[in-house]
């Protein structure tokens, strides 16, 4: 209750930044408190990029606990007040896919392709990565492999690209070779 009262004389927007900053640093319980505590209090006067953030944060919290449904949830309000946002296309389709719902997550995928940021290559990526496990999970073996094969040509133009990386997404090439080929 006090801490309420304190956090009261603080502008939302500084509030879902140390809200942000306490997701960070893991610390996910204080996070939370901050983060409907600014929802709370910012409601209808929070700017519309405030609110893509805190909602953007709050999908965050619930991936980081494994609550997928409503990370979804989370994401797809942010997407509504900013459907031009790759990241949260990404986010959400993320979210799909971990709730079991690869079709969906195929669909603002496929979406959110046209808001890439085609010079920050290793985005774009981990984005086709994302878009390819959707497709494979979703019985679209051959959408995958392209996919695949797209993430792996956005990774060769990262400056450093991580070589860990490089051997998921040739394992995930493998994987839907053989598919394709008919051998599991």
């Amino acid at each position: 209750q006090r801490a309420r009262q304190w956090w009261q004389n603080v502008r939302p927007g500084q509030i879902i930044n140390w809200g942000y900053v306490l997701l960070i640093q893991g610390r996910t319980e204080e996070a939370r408190f901050l983060l409907d505590l600014a929802l709370e209090q910012g409601g209808p006067d929070l700017s519309r990029l405030q609110r893509v953030q805190l909602l953007s944060n709050l999908g965050y919290e619930a991936r980081l606990a494994g609550k997928w449904s409503q990370a979804s949830a989370y994401y797809q309000d942010a997407l509504e007040l900013a459907p031009e946002d790759a990241d949260i296309h990404f986010r959400l389709g993320s979210s799909l896919r971990q709730d079991g719902q690869p079709q969906e997550a195929v669909r603002i995928l496929e979406n959110g392709l046209e808001h890439l940021p085609l010079t920050y290559y290793e985005f774009v990526s981990d984005y086709q990565v994302q878009l390819g496990q959707a497709y494979r999970e979703s019985g679209k073996a051959e959408e995958a492999l392209e996919a695949f094969q797209k993430a792996l040509r956005w990774l060769a133009k990262v400056d450093s690209p991580s070589s860990e990386k490089r051997r998921m997404i040739d394992r995930l090439l493998d994987q839907s070779q053989k598919s394709l080929e008919g051998n599991p």
